[in-house]
C-alpha cells in the first residue's frame, strides 16, 4: 500500500491513549482523537498531545479520512491548494510545491485510476475515484500515523503547503458530500476552473 503519511514508531507505553510529540512550526495541525480526526490552530511550545484513535479503522480507510478532511479544510480556509484535473492543473500543483521548497523531482502524484491526460502517477485504492493529490515523496513533511494493534495516532501538519488536490468542480461537491459534512454548501474552484 502506498502511504499517505511517514510511519512513525513512537515508544509508547500499552493503553496509552494520548501521546504528547514534538511538531514543526506548521499549523493548523489535525490531529487523532479516539474515533475521530480534530484540528488544532496552533501547539504549545513545539509541542501538541495526539490520541490513540481506537474506532478499529483501518489504514487505508483512515488515509481517506485525512484527505477529505484536509480538502475540506483546503476549500474552507482558500489555501490555494486546489487545481483543475487536467495537464495544466497538475503543473501548477507541482509549481505550488515548488515555491514551498519541494524540487518537482521531489513531488509524487497520486491517483486511484488513470487521469484523462498522460502522466505519470502511482495508484491507490484509499484515494475518492476522480481525485489526484500532489504530495512530497518524503511523507515527513505532510505528518506521521504511527498504527499500533491498539488504534491509530497521527498528526497532520503542513497541510496548506504539502499537498495539493487536482479535482474538477463537478466531481468536488461529490467527493466533499462523501465526507458526509459539508453542511450542503457548494464548495467552488475560483473563476469555474476545471470544469468539465
Amino acid at each position: 500500500m502506498v502511504d499517505l503519511l511517514s510511519k512513525a514508531l513512537i515508544p509508547v507505553a500499552k493503553k496509552t491513549m494520548m501521546i504528547e510529540v514534538p511538531v514543526p512550526d506548521t499549523p493548523p495541525f489535525l490531529i487523532t482523537r479516539s474515533a475521530s480526526l480534530y484540528w488544532r490552530p496552533n501547539h504549545i511550545s513545539g509541542v501538541i498531545r495526539t490520541g490513540l484513535r481506537t474506532d478499529g479503522i483501518s489504514l487505508s480507510d483512515f488515509y481517506r479520512e485525512v484527505v477529505l478532511e484536509v480538502l475540506q479544510m483546503s476549500v474552507n480556509s482558500e489555501w490555494g491548494n486546489i487545481f483543475p484535473q487536467t495537464k495544466a492543473g497538475m503543473g501548477q500543483a507541482i509549481d505550488r510545491m515548488v515555491e514551498f521548497d519541494y524540487s518537482s523531482e521531489e513531488v509524487e502524484i497520486l491517483a486511484h485510476s488513470a487521469p484523462r491526460f498522460k502522466c505519470d502517477y502511482t495508484q491507490t485504492d484509499w484515494l475518492p475515484e476522480n481525485l489526484m493529490i500532489a504530495l512530497p515523496a518524503s511523507r515527513e513533511y505532510l505528518g506521521w500515523v504511527h498504527p499500533t494493534p491498539e488504534g491509530i495516532s497521527s498528526v497532520v501538519h503542513n497541510s496548506a503547503r504539502a499537498i495539493c488536490f487536482m479535482v474538477s468542480n463537478a466531481k468536488l461537491d461529490r467527493i466533499l458530500a462523501e465526507r458526509g459534512k459539508s453542511g450542503g454548501e457548494e464548495s467552488r474552484l475560483p473563476d469555474g476552473e476545471g470544469s468539465e
